[in-house]
């Protein structure tokens, strides 16, 4: 629950319109947009962006989103990049020119996702152990006692 509130509180996100070589901070990591260039899949065609991460100056990673084109059936994608941190989640997505040189941008940092993992792992050895005793199993059959056989209080044909 923590995980869920904490992300969904403390995200930061950024719409922006980039050129090639804009940087925008994003909580405290600086992306700068590199520019797009077109890519050809399997079955796709694609227009990938790159965004350079930084933090604090320091190098940290590329980001290469996607805007996939299928043409059987038609359809459009948009991938998300994701660069997965301990304290959060780096999230870019590259969307459409508007025809001056610049990309739609959008950008995220959502904190302590990782946390949401940790409680289903949690959830899951807590439901692992409680299926370890069979006494504690709800709706388990429970044993009989063995009675001993018991006398009469009072013998009838007396």
């Amino acid at each position: 629950m923590f995980g869920i509130t904490a992300s969904e509180s403390w995200t930061v996100e950024k719409l922006v319109l980039l050129a090639p070589g804009d940087t925008v901070a994003v909580g405290a990591y600086d992306m700068t947009f590199q520019g797009v260039e077109p890519v050809a899949g399997p079955n796709y065609t694609a227009v990938r962006g790159q965004f350079s991460v930084q933090k604090n100056g320091a190098f940290l990673t590329d980001l290469y989103p996607e805007q996939r084109s299928f043409s059987s059936p038609p359809m459009e994608t948009t991938e998300a990049a994701i660069y997965p941190l301990i304290g959060g989640d780096l999230y870019a997505v590259v969307g459409d020119p508007d025809g001056d040189g610049r990309w739609s941008a959008r950008l995220y940092f959502k904190p302590l996702i990782s946390w949401i993992w940790l409680g289903v792992c949690l959830m899951v050895l807590g439901g692992a152990f409680s299926l370890s005793d069979r006494r504690l199993r709800v709706g388990a059959p429970k044993r009989k006692a063995k009675s001993l056989p018991q006398k009469p209080l009072m013998d009838p044909a007396e």
